[in-house]
């Protein structure tokens, strides 16, 4: 039931007496943070220049606009609303004159260098809504809550027809697989397995490490962990030709492999896809004593399909079962069965990660099967650290600490008790110079402890790993170095970390781009800061470099010593007998080593191509300068840069 309310009727508060309830509801709620608001200083000051009702309406936008990012939380008001003035003259160009704005902007007693930084952070809220598409927003919703997980492009099941060889039975899509005369076809399944020069042109098979225990011909050797396969073009231009479909001539040999492949996941690299199948084969009574069959998963080239793996073994295993259980497969009743699951399988996959399947399998003597698929984000394992990486801080451990006492709740308890004691120890000595085999010697906790609690905190975030930093190693740019002009955040983080005590009115961003983009293979540290002239009392060269490799901004090239000849300070038939103590430590013997021109043996079989110099001085306790000499008093050592 409606009423209508007479006009005559007024709400008998105002807009000002709202605005203090709405004051006194927010600090009852707990809400202390005060906000000022940048509008009433582009009045002020609109009203002072004079501004034009254009450029006024377009800087209230950009303000407007500006609360889609966090430049209300770290910047003051004023600052906020010259760079919306600022932006506004890249709007409007009527009104005042490009000199008066200049003049103006120069009289005004505001940092220049705050201001372009609120102007980058809104340009950067700007190239996101150039690319953003109303389209895209269930999906991004779910990959917020779900994690991102690739979509089914198409399914189809393949099978080994007794009489037509490999075909493609049901596809869901019904047309997303592209299948013709089976030309490649050989009626004898075993000599089908060795003839391997039918792999299809342009395709790669990569076989996973699932342990598999039918069909191994006899005296034959079990497979190798994983299996590449690679058949180059004879045709560019062919293989160059992108198509919509699945070209299932191509890949037969591949979806339908060797005996000695069943019941393993296969990769499959075909055209603009990426298949994930996992082939089976159901011995009894069929016409070549073998029912052999595929389910195959279609993605895009690129996807990261890690969270499918199980699935598709999952589903394998599920239709094997059913075979054996119901011949769902070989009987024609069950086909509709089979385009149903997969149809669900398609959608509720790719719409919710998850699918609940009702099989009704009566027509087949069978009651009802229900199959219950889910997907879940795959997570690496944690990195590898070796004694010679260096843990860089990327969190404040000292609030974490406080943070972790708060949710416990025991205000009584200190703050280090609430946290593990290796890790605690370890922290005290993680100064983003010592590396991991020094903590470990200044603590004096067993190494591999050290590294376990380096690698859980490297797991969630809290620390970075880098090489050890010294003035005679090698980097080059990478592309990530364009990421620092268009990324605001990134600017303001790099300014903070690199500047000597955080001064950043005097290093502009285009300058630290123009050092990052200096740095080239051939040049160390030292001869860089030589040839640049870098100022050192402006800029930590040390934060410099290790920011850059933290961001991908940077590559360390390594170098790898090999022995290439024999020792040039050995004469025939002489013995070295300089380190072959067992009692002398690794630093002992290097240093009569050196004394005497000779390597200790064990640094000696170090010396392969396969360890870094890193390694080598942690190894020997030395510096790389310190190796170099060594190196070069013995001769025949050749150092690749990789």
């Amino acid at each position: 039931m409606f009423v209508e309310v007479s006009q005559d009727i007024r709400f008998p508060y105002d807009v000002p007496d709202i605005a203090e309830c709405e004051s006194y509801l927010l600090e009852e709620m707990k809400f202390y943070l005060v906000i000022y608001h940048p509008y009433q200083v582009l009045i002020d000051v609109s009203e002072q220049i004079k501004l034009p009702k254009a450029s006024l309406q377009a800087a209230w936008s950009i303000i407007n606009d500006s609360y889609q990012t966090d430049v209300a939380l770290v910047c003051p008001p004023h600052v906020i609303a010259v760079a919306a003035m600022f932006l506004s003259r890249v709007v409007d160009q009527g009104g005042q004159s490009d000199v008066e704005a200049q003049q103006w902007f120069a009289d005004m007693n505001v940092d220049i260098t705050d201001v372009l930084q609120v102007v980058n952070e809104l340009l950067a809220l700007y190239d996101v809504w150039n690319v953003y598409s109303e389209d895209r927003m269930t999906d991004l919703v779910y990959h917020m809550c779900h994690g991102e997980f690739p979509k089914i492009k198409a399914i189809f099941l393949a099978q080994f027809h007794p009489d037509l060889g490999p075909i493609v039975r049901v596809s869901v899509p019904k047309d997303a697989v592209e299948h013709g005369e089976n030309r490649g076809y050989i009626s004898n399944m075993c000599a089908r397995g060795d003839d391997d020069s039918r792999i299809a042109e342009g395709s790669v098979i990569t076989i996973g490490n699932n342990s598999s225990n039918f069909g191994y011909y006899s005296g034959c050797e079990q497979p190798a962990e994983v299996i590449e396969l690679i058949k180059r073009p004879t045709n560019p231009k062919a293989a160059a030709t992108s198509s919509s479909k699945i070209d299932f001539n191509a890949i037969q040999t591949l979806v339908i492999p060797k005996l000695t492949q069943f019941e393993r996941l296969i990769t499959v690299y075909t055209g603009k896809f990426k298949l994930m199948c996992y082939p089976v084969a159901v011995e009894g009574d069929y016409a070549r004593n073998a029912l052999i069959f595929n389910m195959c998963f279609a993605f895009d080239k690129g996807a990261d399909t890690k969270c499918y793996e199980p699935v598709v073994k999952r589903v394998g295993c599920l239709l094997k079962e059913l075979e054996i259980s119901s011949r769902l497969l070989s009987d024609h009743d069950g086909e509709q069965q089979l385009t149903s699951m997969m149809r669900q399988l398609v959608s509720k996959l790719n719409d919710y990660g998850e699918c609940q399947i009702e099989l009704d399998l009566k027509s087949l003597s069978m009651s009802s099967t229900g199959i219950s698929i889910r997907l879940f984000p795959h997570y690496a394992n944690p990195k590898e650290i070796k004694p010679y990486h260096v843990p860089v801080r990327t969190i404040d451990f000292e609030m974490a600490k406080q943070r972790s006492s708060l949710i416990v709740d025991h205000a009584d308890i200190p703050d280090d008790v609430m946290w593990d004691l290796v890790v605690d120890r370890v922290l005290e000595h993680m100064d983003n110079i010592n590396h991991v085999r020094r903590i470990a010697s200044l603590t004096k906790i067993s190494e591999e402890t050290v590294i376990l609690a380096l690698r859980h905190l490297d797991y969630y975030g809290c620390i970075a790993i880098v090489d050890i930093f010294q003035f005679g190693n090698i980097y080059e740019a990478q592309y990530g170095v364009m990421d620092l002009y268009r990324n605001a955040w990134l600017q303001r983080e790099c300014h903070s970390y690199v500047t000597r005590n955080g001064q950043t009115s005097d290093m502009q961003t285009e300058e630290l781009i123009r050092l990052y983009s200096t740095i080239q293979k051939r040049r160390t540290v030292a001869e860089w800061i030589l040839e640049h002239e870098i100022d050192i009392e402006r800029l930590d060269v040390r934060r410099f470099i290790v920011f850059g490799v933290i961001h991908k901004l940077l590559r360390r090239v390594h170098c790898f010593p090999v022995i290439c000849g024999p020792d040039t300070r050995v004469s025939e038939g002489e013995q070295i007998s300089v380190g072959d103590d067992a009692g002398a430590s690794m630093s002992e013997t290097a240093s009569m080593s050196n004394a005497n021109g000779f390597l200790p043996p064990r640094l000696a079989e170090m010396l392969d191509g396969t360890h870094n110099m890193d390694e080598l001085c942690v190894v020997a306790d030395k510096d790389a300068t310190t190796l170099r000499q060594m190196f070069d008093a013995r001769g025949n050592i050749e150092c690749l840069y990789l």
